[in-house]
């Protein structure tokens, strides 16, 4: 029984550090004239993979509820550029737990520069899948317990409103979940992952930079709703959220955030640059990377002491800028994480491929 809580401790740990990169972040202003501040990273905590060298540093896991409304106008003056290439910006430059993502302009691009802005059209509807691919290796008491993990969403994404300042209320409902555990008998979990999400509604006022406020969940799984905290977030991966500055093919920005998953606090930061666009039709491609201090958590009753954290991920998203609920979007994620469970020491590894597909108007 011992064994058996300890890797649900495991798993739980391994989902509280998905939840955040799994995430785009809404976004907040950046402050003009404010360039990041640059410390060492933390002692113990996360550090970049040295398979991705280049990497930006990751954001904060946690709800960034951004207040930013309206457009801002192309003749708007611009404040001056964050330097390009810079690494971690330092604890910080972070928003404080539950404040707004900072949204930092890194360079402007090349060509003809307009600012980027959702502009939803009241009715649109969209019909997606999430697909969560999890390996994930857990070492403890000199044993090996590898586990794979495939979860699908079925959602229905509907444009409910558009307001007079370009925000719109937007909405996804879980329509199916399904969940695979190959060379385990997951048939029972899957009907539980069912039960719990399907019929669950999160309706979010967006506006046209991409910032998520007044988050309400309903439906679902009386278990779902008490766990409407750490899923409220789901639409902002329909979202990517944009700068303040105008910009063109090329520009690079990043989003800060904090969080607090599962009882894990991490600061994540991601890092989008636009490689296309054409009209409304744009593609961005991203980098994340995640850094966690040494603390102590309590997750859904388990206890753990994290004792280090290195997390990054790279992806692309493709976006249509009048449909905000449609975005495809790919990203791979790696993780290790150090800790102590119930007084045993774990070593878990994780690859996950998170993967976001339109599948047209509903009908």
């Amino acid at each position: 029984m011992k064994k058996l809580n300890l890797v649900f401790g495991c798993v739980v740990i391994g989902a509280a550090l998905l939840a955040p990169a799994c995430k785009d972040k809404g976004a907040a202003p950046a402050e003009p004239g404010t360039p990041a501040k640059v410390e060492p990273a933390p002692v113990e905590a996360a550090k970049a993979d040295p398979s991705t060298p280049d990497a930006p540093a990751p954001t904060v896991a946690g709800e960034a509820t951004p207040t930013v409304t309206g457009e801002a106008t192309p003749t708007a003056v611009a404040p001056e550029p964050v330097a390009a290439g810079a690494g971690d910006p330092g604890k910080d430059a972070y928003p404080e737990l539950g404040k707004p993502a900072v949204v930092q302009l890194l360079s402007a691009g090349e060509g003809a520069k307009a600012p980027l802005r959702w502009k939803a059209e009241k009715g649109a509807t969209e019909r997606l899948s999430m697909v969560l691919d999890t390996k994930m290796d857990i070492r403890a008491g000199g044993q090996a317990m590898p586990m794979n993990i495939s979860m699908t969403m079925d959602m229905d994404g509907r444009v409910l409103d558009v307001k007079e300042d370009g925000s719109s209320v937007v909405s996804m409902t879980v329509t199916d979940a399904s969940m695979k555990m190959p060379g385990m008998d997951g048939a029972g979990a899957a009907d539980m992952v069912r039960d719990m999400l399907k019929g669950m509604t999160i309706e979010a006022t967006m506006d046209p930079r991409g910032a998520m406020t007044g988050t309400k969940v309903s439906g679902g799984n009386e278990l779902m709703k008490q766990l409407g905290g750490q899923m409220d977030d789901s639409l902002d991966q329909m979202a990517i959220p944009f700068p303040e500055e105008p910009v063109g093919v090329g520009a690079k920005w990043r989003a800060l955030t904090q969080q607090e998953s599962n009882g894990m606090k991490v600061r994540m930061m991601a890092t989008y640059e636009l490689e296309k666009l054409d009209g409304t039709m744009g593609e961005v491609t991203m980098t994340i990377k995640q850094f966690a201090d040494a603390q102590t958590m309590k997750m859904n009753g388990v206890d753990a002491d994290l004792k280090s954290l290195t997390s990054a991920g790279t992806g692309s998203m493709s976006f249509d800028l009048t449909r905000p609920i449609m975005a495809k979007a790919e990203i791979k994620l790696k993780m290790d994480a150090s800790m102590v469970i119930m007084g045993q020491s774990a070593d878990m590894k994780v690859d996950a491929t998170v993967s976001m597909i339109p599948k047209g108007p509903i009908e």
